[in-house]
């Protein structure tokens, strides 16, 4: 939606599927630009590095954080990255997800199928298991009330480092 600092571009062969990179929870586009040259050479095509909605230099849509039920948001995250991909004009993508990123792009690539996404990568996936461990929803709640986003903004509003 006109949030153009949120994407990163290297121009490459028009004919190849654009490479469009989906970092992890947190991170934006500036975590992968170090290695966005690289990724062109080996991938010959276009890149694109995202900024997840309200990551990096995006700004996050209403829709993603007020509402508690995790499918209402992961679908729209998928619709806003999708949403991103046709007014870009890009038919063909290679969808790169990193961590939370690839479990975005596992989604989104399941959306739009093959027709869109020739091959889905995804680097050191979170999420996309298809078994929970026993004490997975042990793990989630604590992480709901006890996130690192949270010490972030707490001590972050004193300087402090984490």
């Amino acid at each position: 939606d006109g949030d153009d600092d949120a994407v990163a571009a290297l121009e490459g062969d028009e004919e190849r599927p654009t490479l469009v990179v989906v970092p992890g929870h947190s991170a934006g586009s500036a975590l992968w630009a170090c290695a966005a040259d690289a990724l062109r050479a080996a991938h010959g095509g276009r890149v694109v590095l995202l900024d997840v909605p309200g990551w990096g230099r995006s700004v996050a849509p209403a829709c993603v954080t007020c509402d508690d039920d995790p499918d209402a948001v992961t679908e729209a995250f998928v619709e806003v990255l999708e949403a991103w991909r046709r007014a870009a004009g890009i038919r063909r993508i290679v969808l790169m997800g990193h961590s939370f990123g690839a479990f975005l792009s596992v989604h989104w690539a399941r959306r739009v199928g093959r027709a869109v996404v020739s091959r889905l990568l995804i680097v050191n996936p979170c999420g996309v298991c298809p078994i929970m461990a026993d004490d997975s929803f042990t793990v989630a709640a604590q992480f709901k009330f006890a996130a690192p986003q949270r010490f972030a903004r707490v001590f972050g509003r004193f300087g402090l480092a984490c």
